[in-house]
């Protein structure tokens, strides 16, 4: 993936899809014009298939695609696909860091100052996409209950062996990292707000 003229095609779903969100960051951080996001494919099997026929040029996955999907670690496997860019965030675990050996990343590639900033605000976006809150009436004794019990089972080796059997990757922020990271998005500053809705909508 490179700038240059020649169009590049890149798998989407449709607006609003998280994986979509991320090739259209890389593409704007960048500055990656000659990528063409071509969105309606119902879902990452038929990016896959469409990528080994040839339909598209490349897509964006998790990491753990290579552990849930076939054909997606027979492609790597022999050498047909490879990792070329990683957008960043939460370091990968353990058994599938070999995947980004030596990829680089996007936010060591940008340059600009208010683009890192936006980029970094969009990572802290990803990072609390998925939460547990309770109402702010709750008493600190119950959240602090509440948040030692999901630290020890995150920590449960049981636990963490059957999400991952089951295809989930858990990769948790907990306790007041969560609660920084979560504010971060409700308190976006507007221009940084208006940044990221022109990223994601045009």
């Amino acid at each position: 993936m490179h700038q240059g003229e020649e169009q590049v095609k890149v798998g989407g779903i449709g607006l609003g899809a998280g994986l979509d969100e991320s090739i259209l960051m890389a593409k704007k951080m960048l500055g990656l014009n000659n990528v063409n996001v071509i969105q309606g494919y119902g879902g990452l099997s038929e990016q896959y298939l469409a990528l080994k026929q040839g339909e598209l040029d490349g897509i964006v996955v998790p990491l753990i695609g290579y552990e849930q999907h076939e054909l997606f670690r027979e492609m790597y496997d022999d050498g047909t696909a490879h990792v070329v860019l990683e957008l960043g965030g939460q370091e990968p675990a353990e058994g599938l860091r070999f995947l980004t050996e030596g990829v680089p990343k996007v936010r060591d590639l940008i340059e600009d100052s208010q683009d890192l900033k936006i980029f970094d605000t969009y990572i802290g976006m990803l990072n609390a996409s998925r939460i547990f809150i309770v109402p702010p009436e709750t008493p600190e004794e119950y959240v602090r209950l509440l948040r030692d019990a999901y630290a020890d089972t995150m920590a449960d080796e049981e636990f963490l062996q059957e999400a991952q059997e089951v295809g989930f990757l858990i990769t948790p922020l907990l306790g007041d990292t969560a609660e920084k990271a979560f504010r971060g998005v409700l308190e976006l500053p507007p221009d940084e707000e208006q940044a990221l809705l022109e990223i994601f909508t045009k």
